[in-house]
């Protein structure tokens, strides 16, 4: 799993942009998924490490997850930008 995150970091260095603590804030990275964009309010709880999606069935792990959205999030600002 840290390799994914890491994998992820370098893309976001490597195309030039910021992501700052403000840009995300408010982006519920690890309750969304990453699969079919379901919020799932139940895992607020930060101990909640696995989540299945009611919605389309995908199995989660937070943190990956979280990864996989945060990325989206930074490339769709790039994007828009």
């Amino acid at each position: 799993m840290k390799n994914v995150i890491d994998a992820i970091i370098t893309l976001i260095k490597r195309n030039c942009f910021t992501l700052t603590t403000s840009n995300i804030r408010n982006y519920p990275s690890s309750q969304t998924c990453c699969t079919c964009g379901y919020k799932n309010s139940l895992t607020k709880n930060l101990s909640v490490r696995r989540w299945i999606c009611p919605v389309c069935g995908t199995v989660h792990d937070r943190d990956q997850n979280a990864a996989i959205n945060i990325l989206r999030k930074a490339l769709e600002m790039k994007n828009s930008a």
